[in-house]
C-alpha cells in the first residue's frame, strides 16, 4: 500500500467510501498511511500472518478486493 500503485488504489477506494486494509513492510509505513488517511488498518506484508490480521480486522469476513503485487512463495495463496 505504500508504493505508488498501492497508494493510488488506497486513495481511490477511500474516496469511494471503502474500508481499506493496507499491507506494508514496516510499522513506520503503516503510521504514514494511517496519518494520510489512506488506510483504516495497516497489516504486515513481510509475514504470512497478514491473512490472519485481515480476518481479525474484518470480523472473519475477509475482503472483497485484493490488489497484490507480492509474488513470493505463500503470499498469493494467503491473499486469496
Amino acid at each position: 500500500a505504500a508504493g505508488g500503485v498501492g497508494s493510488a488504489f488506497c486513495k481511490l477506494l477511500k474516496g469511494r467510501g471503502s474500508r481499506v486494509i493496507g499491507s506494508v513492510g514496516s510499522k513506520w509505513k503503516r503510521e504514514i498511511l494511517s496519518g494520510y488517511g489512506y488506510v483504516d488498518y495497516g497489516v504486515d506484508s513481510r509475514s504470512l500472518t497478514f491473512r490472519a490480521e485481515v480476518l481479525s480486522c474484518t470480523g472473519g469476513l475477509g475482503s472483497s478486493i485484493v490488489v497484490n503485487s507480492l509474488t513470493s512463495d505463500g503470499f498469493v495463496e494467503a491473499s486469496l
